[in-house]
């Protein structure tokens, strides 16, 4: 290959109009929440983006779609089409690993008084996780902007400011930010999701069997099913499956997590379950 060909080819790869990366977890931990949202990237991805130490860009989708924010910084550790960031960065937006994502850089962001928090899972420790990880958030899409699964929340978030902005698509929480947390039905989020048709067909399956008649089972002679086990890694949609099935039937759903049962004090796990 010619040295001039060789130009030619790098420079129709500088002027592609959107270079996707694949997000990929740090190995490490962040030492502070702060440290949550920084995305680190080789050195040359910085310079060809036009990007500089501590910009804050936006994660888009394949679809152009914003779904995240973080603040850049180069890393020797990176690869050209990889973004590395913590496990808490993909835990607060709901992002998985290996999605394939692009940057785009945030030049004007305006300082929130108010937002509204509405999720299904309003809890004291949702709250307090939330206030605390948002402060170092660099910035915030200005628009009603939904999460799934945002710290482990049910459902989506969905997050929207009270002013209108001007001049800027984005806004920026701080320590005069007024939080206002909103619980909101389980039917209106879960049904705000959208499954593939693979997984219509499971939550199909799931529906049938819960709400099948006893006499169902007793005409075929066999034993009706006592529960179902739903196994796979985190971020897969278990939780919003079966809380998507609970709400077209209709039924209450009790979300219990295991480790919050157990105890070191005599009869406290007892008390617990009774709650």
């Amino acid at each position: 290959m010619t040295e001039s060909l060789e130009r030619d080819l790098a420079k129709l790869n500088l002027n592609q109009s959107v270079d996707y990366y694949t997000l990929s977890f740090s190995k490490v931990s962040p030492n502070h929440k702060r440290d949550w949202f920084t995305l680190l990237v080789n050195f040359k991805v910085m310079v060809k983006n036009h990007l500089r130490a501590g910009d804050v860009v936006e994660i888009c989708s394949r679809e152009d779609q914003a779904i995240a924010t973080g603040r850049l910084f180069p890393s020797n550790t990176s690869t050209l089409n990889t973004i590395i960031c913590f496990k808490e960065f993909s835990e607060f937006w709901g992002i998985k690993e290996n999605s394939s994502v692009s940057l785009k850089k945030i030049d004007h962001i305006t300082f929130s008084n108010a937002i509204t928090i509405s999720s299904t899972t309003i809890t004291g420790k949702f709250r307090k996780d939330f206030r605390e990880a948002v402060l170092f958030c660099p910035a915030l899409p200005y628009s009603t902007f939904s999460i799934p699964n945002c710290l482990g929340s049910l459902g989506r978030t969905r997050i929207s400011s009270s002013e209108t902005s001007v001049g800027s698509s984005f806004i920026k929480v701080s320590t005069q930010t007024k939080m206002n947390f909103e619980p909101e039905r389980t039917d209106g989020a879960i049904n705000s999701l959208i499954f593939s048709e693979d997984g219509e067909k499971i939550l199909d399956f799931i529906r049938n069997v819960t709400n099948s008649k006893l006499d169902v089972y007793e005409n075929f002679g066999i034993k009706p099913p006592r529960g179902l086990l739903l196994y796979g890694p985190p971020g897969t949609g278990k939780t919003s499956s079966v809380a998507s099935v609970c709400s077209s039937l209709e039924i209450p759903l009790i979300s219990v997590a295991g480790p919050e049962l157990t105890s070191k004090f005599f009869g406290d796990s007892e008390r617990k379950v009774k709650l």
